[in-house]
């Protein structure tokens, strides 16, 4: 069954339809809505209760109800839920202190190229998801990798060292996204002494 289902059946137990929950996005998010009878949706969401309309001297203003607030608030946290089991699966229980210990291998402070060495964990999550979609190597060998790449930009003055995200991918002007970091764990499976730097490369159709 697919998970995406849940939040369908939360929506049908609340009483709302899909089309109806589309457009308490819009009205939360302040955009306008697309394809739909709005008209007839918002007479539905006022007669259950899910918004209420406010008559100014400025025109009527469309206003949501903690009702509504809610059932946002729980289908949102649905899709956390479900991104965080699929960060967990893809990446190891322990993904996130992997990525911490990842991230503190890189030299605190500006690089020679004026970017900071380490990112944002947050920007790293997301790098990561991608690097164990494309690629099958075990964090042992992505930290292995990474301490002798850093051992080796060291040892060259820090000249032309990648961010600890742009490490892990980078996205080039033709939408491609570029790996070091994949080439360097295949340096460690292959027994090569010094990393390749030259970065793996993958298209994006």
């Amino acid at each position: 069954m697919l998970a995406q289902k849940e939040m369908f059946d939360m929506m049908t137990a609340k009483g709302i339809s899909p089309n109806q929950y589309y457009l308490l996005l819009c009205i939360h998010d302040s955009i306008k809505s697309k394809e739909i009878n709005v008209s007839q949706e918002l007479r539905q969401l006022v007669d259950k209760d899910y918004v209420i309309i406010s008559r100014t001297s400025k025109g009527d203003v469309v206003l949501l109800t903690d009702k509504a607030k809610k059932l946002i608030k729980s289908v949102e946290q649905l899709f956390t839920t479900l991104a965080k089991n699929a960060a967990v699966k893809s990446m190891g229980d322990d993904y996130e202190e992997r990525i911490k210990e990842y991230n503190d291998l890189f030299p605190k402070g500006l690089l020679p190229t004026g970017s900071y060495g380490r990112t944002n964990v947050k920007n790293l999550k997301s790098a990561f998801k991608w690097f164990f979609d494309n690629f099958d190597y075990s964090w042992d060998v992505i930290l292995e990798a990474t301490e002798k790449y850093l051992e080796d930009r060291e040892n060259n003055n820090w000249e032309f060292t990648s961010t600890s995200q742009y490490f892990i991918r980078k996205q080039e002007p033709d939408k491609s996204y570029i790996s070091k970091l994949a080439n360097c764990c295949e340096a460690i499976l292959t027994g090569e002494e010094t990393p390749q730097v030259q970065p793996y490369r993958i298209n994006v159709d």
